[in-house]
Parts: structure tokens; C-alpha cells; sequence
């Protein structure tokens, strides 16, 4: 179980490394296509997957429906300028949650600890009352 952050910006990929290592959280970075698909096929399970939609590295909206695809379970947060209506609505349509870049900072460390604690989609099946 990891989170994967897709963000290019030095700093704020940081701070976001700095609060997953206060909560002792999984998480890797994609800052390329080839990083990302890396991730993808060697992660078992992406509860949470954060995607700065200012990224220049890669094309965001390719992006969320890359680890839509390979973890469909992956809760996707796209952050973005609070000034940039475009690329929310592009984070909106390829199926991401979207928050302005100060919300989720706000947000983060409840989104990783959330994470942390995510159950796998997998958990419960097959037991219980009614299972043979």
C-alpha cells in the first residue's frame, strides 16, 4: 500500500513527502511517464493518488486515467491554482476530486491518514454470515 503523488514542483512535493513522513505514510513520486507506469505495475495497492495539475512532466488528465485504470479503487485528488478554472474542469472530466491548491494543503494530513488506514476493496469478501 503506498499513496502516489504526481507533482513536479520541488517544494510542495516536500511538503507533501514531510506530512506523509510524520504519519509514517507510504507514498512515491511520478514526475514522468515512465516513473508513473512504473509505480503503477509495482504498487499492489494505491489507496490515494494526488495529482498536481501543474505538472509539466506529464499530462495530468493521461495520468488520472492511468492509475484509474491500473488501481480503480485509488481515491484521486487533483489540486490546482485557485485561479485556474481550466485545469480543474479537465481534473473534473478525466474523474478526479478537485481542490485549489490551499484546501489541500489544508486537507493533506487527513487525506494520507485516511489513506493509511483505507481498507483494501479486497477485505471482507467471501466472509462473514452467508459465505460458504
Amino acid at each position: 500500500m503506498t499513496t502516489l503523488a504526481c507533482c513536479a514542483d520541488l517544494m510542495f512535493a516536500s511538503r507533501i513527502g514531510a506530512e506523509a513522513r510524520a504519519i509514517a505514510a507510504p507514498i512515491r513520486f511520478a514526475r514522468s511517464p515512465d516513473k508513473l507506469a512504473e509505480i503503477l505495475a509495482e504498487a499492489e495497492r494505491i489507496p490515494l493518488a494526488l495529482i498536481d495539475m501543474a505538472i509539466d512532466t506529464l499530462d495530468p488528465a493521461a495520468a488520472i486515467a492511468q492509475i484509474k485504470q491500473a488501481h480503480p479503487t485509488a481515491r484521486l485528488i487533483a489540486f490546482f491554482s485557485h485561479v485556474d478554472a481550466e485545469k480543474k474542469q479537465t481534473a473534473h472530466r478525466a474523474g478526479a476530486e478537485t481542490m485549489t491548491r490551499s484546501q489541500f494543503v489544508q486537507q493533506l494530513p487527513t487525506l494520507l491518514r485516511e489513506a493509511l488506514v483505507a481498507p483494501s476493496p479486497l477485505e471482507g469478501e467471501g466472509r462473514g454470515e452467508g459465505s460458504a
